[in-house]
């Protein structure tokens, strides 16, 4: 799980904003394209909060009440001799971008031995004072001669406002949930609920600390039910275990949450990322969150049998209420 603190701050001034610096090699474009096709179903747009010690990723939406995903990943992780300047609170470098066209310079980035990024900016092309930031990727591969530089992107970003960025904070509870359950095989899984999504709006989550998980889905003319047995139920990190949590609760009484099965659709286009496990923890009536853990060396074009600690990308998919 990750934290996400917010203070109170003055709006930088302007010149604040100028003083923003960033550069680096990418290392893992496979990675960071396979991250971008994960969170592609969800919307245009993505926040992308740099600092030095690390790259935070959201999906979010102003508006409460939405599906959200937050993903920390280590300095090191998908960079590599990484600078960053920034007058900000922890030297932050909060940006917004179109997904898109991440998307598409990472998919041009395969091609590629070097890829460096850089924070720039230009006039704006409405000729005013003003200037455009972008994200500025340069694509190229090493010869016997000299460094053969083919392809550059620049992806117009935004910058995030320090007012705006106190807004944005990781919905955490704190509360024990009443079932955590490792996942069935996203991919079956996945084709059983892309059949489903047609048929109804909303699916029911259930799950017990007796291993069992299922769905449930209720339209007009039928109910259908599929239940997955001899799951494994995960201890969770920090606090009372679950069943000591909820001492009048038995092992076997399922914990279920109602949610629209698009969300559900987008979480399982997480199967891009080939994650280990993925923990589901349901709050019961309230809302579900997942874990999903991702080896993220497993992409890289020297990867090798030694694995680092996963980084861990969190859903929180709030319940329908009637």
């Amino acid at each position: 799980m990750f934290n996400a603190h917010s203070s109170d701050h003055a709006r930088p001034r302007q010149s604040e904003n100028t003083r923003m610096r960033m550069k680096c090699q990418v290392i893992n474009t496979l990675g960071l394209y396979k991250l971008a096709q994960a969170l592609e179903r969800m919307g245009s747009s993505l926040t992308l909060i740099f600092s030095p010690n690390s790259l935070q990723i959201v999906k979010w939406e102003a508006q409460a009440g939405g599906m959200q995903v937050w993903v920390t990943i280590p300095q090191g992780t998908l960079f590599s001799s990484f600078r960053i300047s920034s007058a900000l609170q922890g030297s932050e470098i909060p940006l917004d971008l179109r997904l898109e066209d991440l998307a598409q310079a990472m998919r041009a980035a395969q091609e590629f031995h070097n890829v460096s990024l850089q924070l720039i900016k230009k006039p704006s092309a409405s000729g005013d004072s003003r200037h455009q930031a972008y994200l500025e990727f340069v694509m190229g591969n090493d010869n016997q001669q000299a460094r053969d530089i083919a392809l550059t992107f620049e992806i117009p970003v935004r910058r995030i406002p320090t007012n705006a960025r106190a807004t944005i904070r990781e919905p955490l509870d704190n509360r024990v949930p009443e079932a955590a359950i490792l996942l069935p095989n996203l991919l079956s899984l996945r084709g059983d609920i892309n059949l489903l999504k047609s048929q109804t709006r909303y699916i029911t989550l259930s799950a017990n600390m007796a291993g069992e998980f299922r769905w449930r889905v209720d339209t007009e003319l039928v109910t259908m039910e599929k239940q997955y047995n001899q799951l494994e139920n995960p201890s969770i990190a920090d606090g009372p275990g679950i069943l000591q949590a909820y001492p009048d609760r038995s092992r076997d009484m399922f914990a279920s949450a109602r949610i629209p099965i698009e969300d559900l659709v987008n979480f399982l286009n997480c199967y891009h990322l080939s994650p280990g496990n993925v923990v589901c923890a349901i709050h019961d009536e309230r809302h579900i969150t997942l874990h999903v853990a991702i080896h993220f060396e497993s992409f890289l074009d020297h990867a090798s049998n030694y694995r680092t600690e996963p980084t861990m990308m969190t859903y929180y998919i709030p319940a329908h209420i009637d």
